[in-house]
């Protein structure tokens, strides 16, 4: 093979550079380099034309698995075409890595939103191969930027504790289609500190006055804040250099933001600070916080409705970190199913202070109550529904975020379902209740009561119920257990309403604790008691 190579670089005057890239090549690519290279007659370039030769010789089995790739996840025309168009680099990337998860719907967009993340890093690469510090000797750290194209946050790294730093070297792992790397890891390497709880001289993760942090992290940071303070920034800017509670890792990410974004974020408190007031000359921003971040995702106008009804604390998050994947169709819906997931859990990290703690012996019951907050009122209206409304009512409750009133939103709810399922919705004549107590007429949980023990018709009965407070009444529903062998169920409630109201009353009919009977369906007719209650 030597004696060949030498031959062909004499039969086309190599000299020596292009004798060695010869060399370099594969034992086959060189093979067919000497056997089919023919320049045209009178080609200027002999050593140029020979490299752009070889080149596509070399080339021809990675081609060959890009075509095995591309036909490997059916790709459309239009996306092998954009796949082929790819630099080398990253198509050889994108073939030997891309694994999505089994159950990935858009392979399309998910494809290309991983080789964007590889370009982005290929990009970072070849733009500061020359910029990329020593890193005061850390290797690990050099190699960490170089590998995830992270070079703006480097100062951000050196600023870390020790511990948190080798932390996030060994675990960083971004998904492939992670567009901001930068951001990520520094929400990354914030939730670490959080983890490790490390003592209180560790000055990258402790909350202390911006203006008093120690020299190094001052130091580290004031080139970074310079480019920020420009005069239309200034106003603005200024608070945040007095002293202030503000902690490293939020001071940072605020330096990682583009200038537009700056006023936006203070106004939001978006960075753990506390909203800032708007100052005379000061620049404002063309939008509040969600409209841009309406703006930004496309998203409808239901949308920006549904992110206004979150609490302040999980608006904050949902804005600063929903990150789709590229070529997400439904944002909306990838937007709510977010939100829903960050409400649970806060929820959970901060459960509701001074919210009694409401029981019931439906385990069914008393998870739909802890899951929603309800109250008592809400927890007996629902043991009160029949049982196929109840069933469907615990199935399909899905109220919007920020709904205020849980119990009324429950009611209406239930009364829909009851209106579907067949049930009356009957209510008592004018006037009835005018005798004392809450007055007027009964509410959907009462009147489903009343259907459950087929009395619903029953004016006398409703007459007394109507003449209860609300507390009394909540009461009657709730301990009212006739006797299984009781033969007049509207008189023995009338007669327990009566008690009730009176202050006395058990609830319990002979025997203890009594099994239910459902009684026949219909009107009771007239009964022999109500001139004695009139």
């Amino acid at each position: 093979m030597e004696a060949s190579l030498q031959q062909f670089c004499d039969k086309w005057q190599l000299d020596v550079d292009a004798q060695n890239f010869l060399r370099s090549l594969e034992p086959a690519a060189l093979e067919v380099v000497i056997a089919d290279f023919a320049p045209h007659e009178g080609t200027q370039d002999v050593a140029g034309k020979l490299y752009s030769f070889a080149k596509g010789i070399s080339r021809q089995p990675r081609q060959e698995g890009v075509e095995a790739f591309i036909q490997k996840w059916k790709l459309d025309l239009s996306t092998a075409k954009w796949v082929r168009e790819l630099p080398q680099e990253v198509k050889d990337a994108l073939v030997r890595d891309f694994e999505p998860k089994e159950d990935t719907q858009n392979i399309t967009g998910k494809l290309k939103g991983f080789a964007r993340s590889i370009l982005s890093r290929h990009q970072h690469h070849q733009h500061a191969a020359s910029h990329v510090p020593n890193a005061h000797g850390d290797q690990r750290l050099q190699e960490f930027v170089t590998r995830w194209g992270v070079e703006e946050s480097l100062g951000f790294l050196q600023g870390l504790p020790a511990l948190v730093q080798a932390k996030v070297i060994e675990q960083f792992d971004p998904k492939g289609d992670t567009m901001n790397i930068n951001g990520r890891l520094c929400s990354f390497a914030r939730s670490v500190a959080e983890r490790m709880n490390l003592p209180t001289n560790a000055a990258a993760v402790q909350q202390q006055p911006l203006g008093m942090m120690q020299p190094q992290m001052q130091t580290q940071m004031q080139p970074m804040m310079q480019p920020m303070m420009q005069p239309m920034m200034q106003p603005m800017m200024q608070p945040m250099m007095q002293p202030m509670t503000m902690d490293p890792l939020n001071a940072f990410f605020m330096t990682q933001m583009p200038q537009a974004q700056v006023p936006m974020a203070m106004a939001c408190g978006g960075c753990g600070m506390a909203p800032m007031a708007p100052m005379q000359g000061a620049f404002q921003p063309a939008a509040d916080p969600i409209s841009s971040f309406r703006s930004r995702w496309a998203l409808t106008d239901q949308s920006r409705q549904f992110l206004m009804q979150l609490p302040q604390d999980v608006q904050n998050i949902v804005l600063a970190e929903f990150s789709p994947a590229a070529g997400t169709a439904n944002l909306d819906g990838k937007l709510q199913t977010f939100a829903r997931s960050v409400l649970e859990r806060f929820q959970d990290a901060h459960p509701q202070q001074g919210h009694p703690v409401v029981h019931s012996s439906n385990p069914q019951v008393a998870e739909f109550a802890r899951r929603w907050s309800l109250d008592e009122e809400a927890v007996t209206f629902l043991e009160t529904l029949p049982e196929q409304t109840r069933h469907t009512v615990l199935a399909e409750f899905q109220p919007r975020l920020g709904t205020r009133n849980m119990t009324g939103k429950l009611k209406a709810f239930a009364s829909t379902v009851m209106g579907a399922q067949g049930y009356q919705n009957s209510r008592p004549p004018d006037g009835a209740g005018a005798a004392g107590g809450s007055g007027g007429s009964l509410d959907l949980g009462e009147l489903a009561f009343l259907q459950k023990w087929g009395i619903e018709n029953n004016l006398m009965v409703k007459e007394t119920l109507c003449t209860l407070t609300p507390d009394q009444r909540l009461r009657v529903l709730r301990d009212f257990e006739p006797a299984t062998d009781t033969m007049d169920v509207a008189a023995k409630l009338c007669s327990f309403a009566k008690s009730v109201a009176r202050g006395k009353g058990s609830g319990k009919g002979p025997g203890g604790m009594p099994v239910f009977k459902r009684p026949a369906e219909g009107d009771l007719g007239p009964d022999p008691l109500r001139p004695r209650l009139a």
